[in-house]
């Protein structure tokens, strides 16, 4: 996606000889680029099916099923850079933010690199307003299209709003999941308080910014660094 082919060109002296650990790595979207980059790349996600999933398609890579609150399976400081992509840290319920920041913290080495995406609250009402995109007159997306009504119906009776988050039903996988978004001047007194400092805020289209910009897109890549 372009801001991690941003953040990659912006940040690659130091990612090149990074032992690695990658949260949420899925079916291995961005863990391939990582490979390719990294000094050593350890590849984890919650999903059991996923590792199996992920194990299959990169044979050569070290596979592990973790949950992203707790990493004490690794040693403190065994890592330069540990990147939770695409939002996955958005689907973690947000009382367990601060857990996963501290458990990031232990396993990076002084310096390193702390690199992960999340929703931007600014954002959140508008997401929850998002019309149903699928038309059901067109051929083949009538089935598509109930789904995301029975989704919706189903899923936004939890939704929330509050000053420093919001829990929004907004339309991934057909409405079917529940996703955080949060302030972030909150959010970066969290990092602070676990002894991260952000270096860069990156938009959806790669460009960068400082930090105290107003934000443009609902979703946004923090790169910080572990003091």
């Amino acid at each position: 996606m372009p801001p991690e082919v941003a953040i990659i060109a912006d940040y690659g002296s130091e990612l090149r000889k990074a032992m690695t650990l990658e949260l949420g790595a899925g079916g291995g979207r961005l863990t391939a680029a990582l490979a390719t980059i990294s000094k050593s790349l350890v590849a984890t996600d919650f999903s059991i099916p996923m590792t199996r999933k992920l194990k299959e398609r990169l044979p050569g890579i070290t596979v592990s099923q973790v949950d992203a609150r707790n990493l004490h399976s690794f040693r403190a400081e065994e890592f330069d850079l540990c990147w939770f992509g695409y939002n996955g840290i958005d689907s973690i319920p947000i009382r367990d933010r601060r857990t996963v920041f501290s458990e990031v913290r232990n396993v990076l080495r002084c310096g390193g690199l702390f690199i992960f995406s999340t929703h931007d609250r600014t954002f959140a009402e508008t997401a929850a307003r998002t019309p149903i995109p699928v038309r059901p007159w067109r051929l083949g997306e009538t089935k598509r299209f109930f789904r995301c009504v029975f989704n919706r119906a189903r899923m936004r009776r939890y939704q929330e709003f509050g000053e420093d988050y919001a829990l929004v039903n907004d339309r991934a996988l057909n409405f079917g999941l529940m996703t955080y978004y949060v302030d972030r001047k909150w959010q970066n007194e969290l990092l602070a308080e676990e002894s991260f400092r952000v270096l860069s805020v990156y938009a959806t289209d790669g460009s960068r910014w400082e930090n105290c910009e107003q934000p443009t897109d609902k979703w946004h890549y923090f790169v910080c660094k572990a003091i």
